[in-house]
């Protein structure tokens, strides 16, 4: 089903305020008090449980919603959304200046009549995937119980020895069955990275080059769609690597030039806008505090947690046929072409390797091998 723009702006900026350091107007405060979410805002345990069920796919999981329970009593959604307000206050100035923008042009004029249900059960998303995404930081033994808990659920439709196409018709699409593949790999590489510790330059070239394949599988789905703008910033990403990894404090540390997590940030919100269904269950993955707010060497190990657990719950949710929440599709192109404008312009100030060509989607960059002639043609 179509959904209206405003909801859309509504499942993002529900927890956000952009601030100005000379005390002039706020640019989201009549769009917080538009969406009645200006005040307090209650957890609804019958939400919590739902979404457990229905989009989560942890009812039968007993000891992942003993933790849910535990946290929900420790955290309100205004604790929640104050905590996501402050990071893009202080972290993200391109998040800020599309807030404006969209703000300026009267998008958020008015809230279709559903809009709240939905507001809400993204709210009460976050909260679930914060919860888990801590856990599985702190503890090795969750994360793998977690792991196998969601191969379990998808094994019963989708069996292991399943066929690629197999997978391609279950996944939805080409741009969901290689970032399915991809992230599983991703996940393991943490979980091995996190047990051996000591990492060596071959682990940081593995990780830089399937760092990079993702952005190109997402900058090649932008490129197709006609979202040029936007696949520039993920251009910019490419051509700026991993620099240096390590292990320390239960996370995978990957260091950047300064700038690079923020422009990461604001790229894959405006490419998931533009390329995905389901923004309710998907954009609480970068909207969560440990990733949204996550100190620069952190933020990739946080967000491909996050990211992990939404493909598989997205992937759940199309196995057993539920109904995906769509964009209208005029609505969805002016807000990318806002966001990708906008993400452009950063990734122009921020490259260190200017690239100016077009992504040669037609050349069948999703292979490894052109992959590797083209953004690492020395093989080192």
């Amino acid at each position: 089903m179509h959904v209206r723009l405003s909801i859309l702006i509504a499942l993002f900026f529900v927890v956000t305020k952009v601030g100005f350091s000379n005390g002039q107007s706020l640019c989201v405060d009549v769009m917080l008090q538009e969406m009645n979410l200006h005040n307090r805002i209650l957890v609804e345990q019958g939400v919590i449980d739902e979404l457990l069920e229905d989009d989560f796919y942890l009812s039968n999981f007993t000891k992942a919603k003993e933790l849910i329970k535990s946290h929900v009593s420790s955290e309100s959604l205004e604790q929640l959304r104050d905590r996501i307000k402050n990071a893009i206050v202080t972290r993200h100035p391109a998040i800020n200046e599309v807030i404006c923008q969209v703000n300026n042009k009267g998008i958020m004029s008015s809230l279709g009549a559903g809009s709240q249900r939905v507001i809400n059960r993204t709210l009460h998303s976050i909260l679930i995937l914060e919860a888990l995404v801590q856990e599985m930081k702190k503890s090795p033994t969750f994360m793998a119980e977690v792991k196998d808990h969601y191969l379990k659920e998808r094994y019963k439709i989708l069996p292991e020895d399943s066929s690629l196409w197999d997978t391609y018709k279950a996944a939805g699409g080409f741009f969901e069955t290689a970032k399915l593949l991809t992230m599983d790999e991703v996940f393991d590489q943490y979980v091995y990275f996190l047990k051996k510790k000591d990492l060596t330059k071959k682990d940081l070239d593995d990780k830089s080059f399937g760092l990079r394949l993702n952005i190109a599988e997402a900058s090649l789905a932008d490129e197709v769609k006609g979202n040029f703008a936007n696949a520039s910033a993920g251009r910019t990403l490419i051509v700026n690597p991993i620099e240096a990894i390590n292990v320390e404090d239960g996370v995978v540390k990957q260091y950047f030039p300064d700038g690079w997590a923020e422009l990461y940030e604001t790229w894959n919100l405006a490419f998931v806008i533009g390329n995905l269904p389901n923004l309710d269950m998907i954009l609480p993955k970068l909207l969560i505090p440990s990733v949204i707010d996550a100190s620069p060497e952190d933020y990739l190990f946080y967000r491909g947690v996050s990211l992990w657990l939404t493909v598989n719950n997205v992937l759940l949710h199309n196995l057993n046929g539920k109904e995906s929440i769509n964009l209208d599709p005029k609505l969805k192109k002016d807000l990318v072409k806002i966001w990708g404008q906008v993400n452009s312009k950063y990734a122009r100030a921020f490259t260190h390797k200017p690239w100016p060509i077009v992504f040669p989607y037609w050349l069948g960059l999703g292979s490894e091998a052109a992959f590797r002639f083209l953004f690492n043609p020395t093989g080192k």
